[in-house]
């Protein structure tokens, strides 16, 4: 039934998105989305997530020279993190398109960098031409992320991290966080959304069950995602569509 409704305002009654984009309406597609999550199967309105993103090719929509230009995810990011570990840590980053975030690490001065990208244009084609340096420094494997992350060692890298990728991670395919807390070291570092229309995760309570601890946790929302909070207190009703977190966890010893 919900597919129904769903299809009948994106056909016919909602050419400008106005329904769709309401906060009324994404409340109440996270929360079925999230229901379908706790039953274990992909809501069966979603798109093929995989099949979109291995598709893009530069020049479309999301392609992947749009992801050249270093932004406030990946200062953010590392602002805590780069000042704990030891210098001649190694990183993994799950879906790391373009390899913007990885080449802030190269300038940093780490070296051990590698990067898991389902769209071969994004590392041969996009980060070959901009970051010639890190095609030639780097590891990148290329294809479905869970496929790709089991061909990695245990414990291989000291942080794994993802920036807006796991809630792109469909239900079928939920595995992917435990091969990301096995090929860790020590630490692993997301931001994403703190809700999403498409696939909706307990973050929180699937790293713990995996052997880690959060000891970051940070809440930002804004248009424009600048990573400093408004003047205006948080309500989540109002901002929740437009928040995204840090969470940067630590395995326990």
């Amino acid at each position: 039934m919900y597919v129904m409704i769903k299809n009948l305002i994106n056909c016919y009654l909602d050419s400008n998105n106005k329904i769709r984009d309401s906060l009324l309406f994404k409340n109440i597609e996270s929360k079925i989305s999230t229901a379908f999550r706790i039953i274990g199967v992909n809501p069966p309105w979603k798109p093929d997530e995989a099949e979109y993103w291995r598709s893009r090719n530069p020049g479309d929509k999301h392609g992947p020279e749009n992801y050249i230009q270093e932004d406030n995810s990946t200062y953010i990011m590392f602002e805590d993190l780069l000042k704990v570990i030891k210098a001649d840590s190694s990183f993994l980053e799950i879906g790391c398109n373009a390899g913007r975030n990885l080449n802030y690490l190269l300038k940093r001065g780490y070296t051990d960098l590698a990067g898991i990208e389902i769209n071969d244009p994004s590392i041969n084609v996009v980060l070959k031409e901009h970051f010639p340096d890190l095609y030639k420094k780097g590891s990148f494997f290329i294809g479905n992320a869970l496929d790709e992350i089991k061909k990695i060692p245990d414990a291989r890298y000291d942080v794994v991290f993802s920036i807006g990728v796991l809630e792109h991670i469909p239900y079928e395919e939920k595995t992917l966080f435990n091969e990301i807390a096995r090929v860790s070291k020590q630490y692993i570092a997301i931001i994403t959304g703190a809700k999403s229309r498409l696939f909706n995760y307990d973050y929180e309570n699937i790293f713990r069950k995996a052997g880690y601890t959060t000891i970051v946790y940070r809440l930002f929302y804004g248009e424009n995602h600048k990573f400093q909070l408004p003047v205006e207190l948080y309500n989540e009703k109002k901002h929740a569509f437009g928040s995204m977190f840090l969470r940067i966890l630590i395995k326990n010893s």
